[in-house]
């Protein structure tokens, strides 16, 4: 789930510790097929690093992204290139599924109710093998795209991307945990709370083609009460 805020279009205004005006949720999608996107709208990301952040802010301060070369790239503290971020995220995902089916292997099917973990496992291995094969498709194929993004913070700058439609959505994941204090610990909810320092913080998006819509959000995730 997603936490949108509503935030009036406004001007640059240059100060680097205020992102509302980069804030800008996707619309509704209006096809509810494609609520959920597919594994292939996933799309390998850096954030910027902070001693580069003012810099970054600056190259996107009249545009949401903008193509770098290899020469903005040093400057900017990121790999002109995505083959080594590819093959990191190839590594996990196929650990994940070697472990998923090895899990299959010590589990088989008996014809009791666990069946329907076993096909769960399975869908989960068909899913990660598509990702596999989405990664490798990308190689060769992308070029690195200064993109606007927000954060709620300084501190966690963790951010995922979705390419679809031409349009590539960045989200940054944010955690607020209360559950030391709270005596139902395992309570959990996605709260309407609006980040009081939310911040600019550019990414760099590893793209086929120059994005013709940025959109911004914010995920957050409350732990406790």
């Amino acid at each position: 789930m997603t936490l949108q805020i509503a935030c009036p279009a406004g001007q640059e205004s240059g100060d680097t510790s205020s992102g509302r005006e980069w804030f800008r949720p996707p619309p509704p999608e209006p096809d509810p097929k494609f609520s959920i996107l597919p594994w292939t709208a996933s799309r390998v990301l850096l954030a910027v690093p902070p001693t580069a952040r003012d810099l970054a802010i600056s190259k996107l301060a009249t545009a949401e992204s903008v193509e770098l070369t290899r020469t903005e790239c040093e400057a900017l503290g990121v790999p002109f290139e995505a083959d080594q971020l590819l093959d990191e995220e190839i590594g996990k995902k196929q650990a994940d599924v070697k472990r998923l089916t090895e899990s299959l292997k010590r589990h088989p099917l008996h014809s009791s109710k666990f069946d329907k973990w076993y096909h769960d496992i399975e869908s989960g291995i068909a899913d990660g093998n598509t990702l596999i094969a989405h990664w490798k498709s990308l190689k060769g194929r992308i070029r690195p795209y200064l993109v606007r993004a927000v954060a709620a913070d300084h501190a966690h700058p963790e951010f995922y991307a979705s390419f679809w439609r031409n349009s590539v959505d960045v989200s940054h994941n944010f955690v607020i945990d209360n559950s030391a204090n709270d005596p139902l610990h395992q309570y959990a909810s996605m709260g309407d709370i609006a980040p009081s320092d939310m911040v600019k913080w550019p990414v760099v998006v590893y793209l086929e083609v120059r994005p013709l819509h940025v959109y911004t959000r914010i995920s957050v995730l409350k732990l406790g009460r």
